[in-house]
């Protein structure tokens, strides 16, 4: 909840999206998932994964444009903006063990 707004964050036909006062708004045309939404004033951010090569890639959508944050095979499960910053909480697999990460503006930290 943002003000009067109402949003949630899901999937409609295997694509990511997002809902405001129960207005959908597809962010994907290919296979996606969200996990999370954050409201920062205006500005709407939802982590999730697009599906590219038979793989799920951490992305975040920041007012509707994709930010893919992982190459490799990778989910998110959180993201939050403090100011200019935005972090976004999940996994990537590394030699086949998932790895606990994050990313702060894009740039992948991995927790050993």
């Amino acid at each position: 909840v943002s003000g009067s707004n109402i949003y949630i964050a899901g999937t409609e036909d295997g694509k990511a999206t997002y809902w405001k006062n129960g207005a959908a708004v597809r962010l994907s045309n290919i296979s996606s998932y969200t996990s999370s939404i954050f409201v920062s004033g205006s500005d709407v951010y939802v982590a999730g994964h697009e599906t590219v090569g038979g793989y799920d890639k951490a992305t975040y959508w920041k007012n509707g444009k994709a930010v893919l944050l992982s190459n490799i095979s990778s989910n998110t499960s959180s993201i939050f903006v403090s100011g200019s910053d935005v972090y976004v909480a999940g996994h990537e697999t590394v030699e086949g063990y998932g790895k606990v990460t994050y990313w702060k503006n894009g740039k992948t930290v991995r927790l050993e």
